[in-house]
């Protein structure tokens, strides 16, 4: 998530960019190739969001699954070295 987050501010930064480029113009005045290559960044950005959000689907069904099977039951014994308890004394 948090390369795909860097990514996704990369494509921001590089799309704010091109647009500084041609501000002085509507961007109906633009030439064809630079309207087109506008489109192509913001289509790649467009791809990375739906990325960050299936990988962030998966990792919250992940998390809570196993944060169901850490409530029902006993933890594993891979998971046992980082859990923390309190107890009285």
């Amino acid at each position: 998530l948090d390369q795909v987050s860097s990514q996704l501010q990369a494509d921001k930064k590089s799309i704010d960019d091109y647009k500084k480029d041609f501000s002085s113009k509507p961007r109906s005045d633009w030439p064809f190739d630079a309207r087109e290559e506008l489109s192509r960044r913001e289509s790649v950005l467009d791809g990375h969001v739906s990325q960050y959000n299936m990988l962030a689907k998966n990792y919250n069904a992940h998390v809570s699954d196993f944060t169901k099977k850490l409530t029902q039951g006993e933890p594993s014994k891979e998971i046992a070295p980082y859990l923390k308890e309190y107890k009285l004394k």
